[in-house]
């Protein structure tokens, strides 16, 4: 059974959001997921995850009946979810079936964000976005840069350190990015894979992590958080499984920040 205080877990159409136990109006949502780079599922460095004719039935969606657990799965990729004392633990597996081993840097891209765009009730929205972790004038969106929290204040991409070389590779060969014009890639590095939000009145964190990742990105229509998942090198029929984790609770950027650095740097 939930317990007091605990995160609740609820589907939505393209995937599950996340509030805490009495807190209905605090709820942060997951898009499962938005984007494809450098060949992870479909050939190509930068491609959409959008469903054809966004038909999101093609994701399974299952919530236990205490809400604290949740499944979001195609034939390929499952992620797994249930709630823990601070957060949502997560469980990532990627299988390749593309006929094609995937490199390095390949990654997918979940969308952590607030909830859908004003009138998003015109597109078939049930849910209004959550004020309190909109974060209008990006002040209040951190990640893990080279000296510890960096404020993400724009729309930059920051790639990590470690899969930099692989990233700048690939700038060579191709000439360049397709999202250079909306993610221009910042030389400040990130040094984990996590990215923090506070809410409005710094009352509240939220966050999402992966133990391993290839970007750190934000601020983008839906006023979210991109964390990428580093799901390469897979090579073709193989699968990969990662552990990630979603933050909610009362406290500050330095509480989320110390809980994931016992969750995944120890």
């Amino acid at each position: 059974m939930a317990t007091d205080g605990c995160l609740l877990l609820e589907s939505w159409r393209q995937g599950v959001f996340v509030y805490p136990e009495g807190e209905p109006g605090m709820r942060m949502f997951l898009w499962f997921y938005e984007w494809n780079l450098f060949g992870a599922v479909n050939p190509g460095h930068h491609t959409s995850a959008f469903p054809m004719n966004s038909d999101w039935s093609v994701w399974d969606k299952t919530v236990s009946a205490d809400n604290t657990r949740a499944v979001v799965a195609n034939d390929d990729i499952r992620l797994e979810l249930e709630s823990v004392d601070d957060g949502v633990e997560l469980i990532l597996t990627v299988r390749n079936t593309s006929g094609r081993d995937w490199p390095d840097p390949a990654a997918i891209i979940p969308c952590f964000n607030p909830g859908p765009p004003p009138h998003g009730e015109q597109y078939g929205y049930e849910y209004k976005r959550n004020r309190e972790f909109a974060d209008l004038d990006s002040t209040l969106t951190w990640f893990a840069g080279p000296g510890g929290l960096t404020l993400l204040d724009n729309r930059s991409i920051h790639f990590n350190h470690d899969l930099r070389e692989s990233v700048e590779r690939a700038r060579r060969r191709l000439g360049g990015f397709e999202f250079d014009s909306k993610w221009a890639s910042s030389p400040v590095n990130s040094h984990g894979g996590l990215l923090i939000r506070e809410s409005a009145g710094r009352e509240w964190v939220t966050g999402i992590a992966w133990e391993r990742h290839l970007s750190a990105q934000g601020h983008n229509p839906w006023l979210c958080m991109h964390l990428s998942a580093n799901v390469g090198p897979l090579k073709r029929g193989e699968r990969i499984k990662l552990r990630g984790r979603i933050y909610l609770f009362r406290g500050s950027k330095e509480d989320c920040y110390n809980r994931y650095l016992d969750d995944f740097q120890h």
